[in-house]
């Protein structure tokens, strides 16, 4: 089997745009002190890419990254953030984690 390998490019997700609600503005602030996270989650997606899945969960991921790794500070509703960050960072790869609509914006 070919092994696919996903550019592994600099993360810029703190970018000009507002917060939008208090999870998004604490997600950059953990993001940004904790890369480290991200490129654990993109290999753990490249995984799931490379055993054939076309689209996949965030969450299961996730929930994996937190039972075999010691990350401190990792809260559940940062899943969908990194979801969204790797559709970001890798928009040809699009559909692969579905998207829901942010469902709180009153409190950023």
């Amino acid at each position: 089997m070919n092994q696919m390998s996903l550019p592994l490019s600099e993360t810029n997700y703190i970018d000009n745009t507002p917060p939008v609600n208090k999870w998004d503005a604490r997600f950059r602030e953990f993001h940004k002190a904790n890369p480290e996270v991200y490129e654990v989650i993109k290999d753990y997606v490249q995984d799931a890419m490379n055993a054939g899945f076309s689209n996949y969960s965030m969450k299961l991921i996730f929930n994996h990254v937190r039972w075999h790794h010691s990350f401190k500070g990792l809260q559940d509703a940062y899943h969908a953030y990194y979801a969204r960050l790797f559709t970001k960072d890798h928009p040809e790869f699009e559909g692969f984690f579905t998207l829901r609509p942010v469902r709180c914006t009153e409190h950023a």
